[in-house]
């Protein structure tokens, strides 16, 4: 691409980036790591016709769930792992592909959780890692990671 002069990247990344993650904190650090990088990345292509966009979605209707042992507790599943409250795949897909195509640095699938994102950056990092450790504990010690 960059010999090229063109091209472009879309990282995946996850809401999980924008706070500390207690009881999944290698997975919350990994997506801090792809957001970080793609930020950095996307400077270093600018010059070069390469654009790069890192879209972070919130819980996303996928094999996700399956692989940590929550889809078949669906029934049961409360709080931020709940099916109910998970976009469709598709739609996270198209707001990553309409963010990578109008070039954009970042996009967060969800006004809601922008919204927590955002707030997650005016906080102290105590409190929102506090914050986190809650939610994160309540979702597991119900049945739902």
């Amino acid at each position: 691409m960059k010999k090229r002069r063109k091209g472009c990247i879309l990282n995946v990344a996850s809401t999980a980036a924008y706070q500390p993650t207690p009881f999944t904190a290698v997975y919350g650090a990994t997506k801090s790591y792809v957001l970080s990088f793609s930020e950095a990345l996307a400077q270093e292509m600018k010059d070069y016709g390469v654009s790069v966009t890192c879209l972070s979605p919130g819980p996303t209707d996928t094999n996700f769930f399956a692989g940590v042992g929550v889809e078949g507790l669906a029934e049961k599943a409360r709080g931020i792992w709940a099916k109910s409250r998970r976009m469709p795949s598709c739609k996270v897909a198209e707001i990553g592909l309409d963010a990578l195509f109008a070039g954009k640095l970042s996009v967060i699938a969800g006004g809601l959780n922008a919204l927590v994102a955002f707030a997650n950056r005016l906080a102290p990092r105590k409190t929102s890692a506090r914050l986190s450790g809650k939610v994160m504990k309540q979702a597991s010690t119900r049945g739902s990671v």
